[in-house]
């Protein structure tokens, strides 16, 4: 099955705690502000991000 992706789908910053954890109260702040703009999507975790260095937990965040 293909889907189709299309509309504005901007990658997103992590934002990182000082001990290295992710800090999620922010991360909700930037994805809330980012919808607020009307994007059709976001990007998590690309190519250029952090996503090799976190652990199992930080993989999905609760909702």
């Amino acid at each position: 099955m293909t889907i189709r992706v299309e509309g504005i789908i901007p990658p997103l910053v992590t934002p990182f705690a000082k001990d290295g954890s992710i800090n999620e109260n922010m991360f909700r702040k930037i994805i809330n502000n980012i919808i607020s703009k009307g994007v059709h999507g976001v990007f998590v975790a690309g190519s250029q991000g952090e996503f090799f260095a976190r652990v199992d937990s930080e993989t999905s965040l609760p909702e």
